[in-house]
């Protein structure tokens, strides 16, 4: 019998979705990279920018994205310390990632009637790429049918 060193897509390591969801799924992870899509931002004003995360949160997830090569920290020898985030290209290769994640959530929401309410604005690139009845990468409906 085969083991799941044989069969990669069964070892969850190598799951592309469990991957993805794993680099951006923390709990502030999405506003942090949805925030730095607007460019450089020191520290301050992403705890600003994500007020539900605490200075020891933020600074968590900051450094996991870092780790996980997502963006990249600059720190500069003044006093007072001054340190800015901003993305790598990988971290900039998940804009489209996200606005199909913003764009998927809203229609959810609005086929349930909800109307949404988000700190979170689109991104500009978003009503780019979207054409019609798909979503920003081009896949999946944007007004899905959804059993209540």
């Amino acid at each position: 019998m085969p083991s799941s060193k044989d069969n990669p897509v069964s070892e969850p390591a190598h799951c592309p979705v469990r991957t993805t969801l794993a680099l951006i799924g923390g709990k502030h992870k999405a506003f942090i990279l949805w925030n730095l899509f607007d460019g450089t931002k020191r520290f301050s004003q992403l705890q600003k920018a994500v007020p539900q995360a605490n200075a020891k949160m933020l600074s968590q997830q900051l450094k996991e994205l870092e780790r996980d090569g997502l963006i990249s920290r600059k720190a500069y020898a003044v006093v007072p310390p001054k340190v800015e985030y901003s993305l790598t290209d990988l971290g900039k290769s998940l804009k489209p990632v996200l606005s199909c994640v913003y764009e998927w959530g809203t229609s959810y929401l609005q086929s349930r009637g909800i109307s949404p309410d988000c700190s979170m604005q689109p991104l500009d690139e978003k009503s780019e790429q979207t054409s019609g009845s798909a979503c920003c990468c081009g896949h999946h409906p944007v007004h899905p049918e959804v059993d209540g």
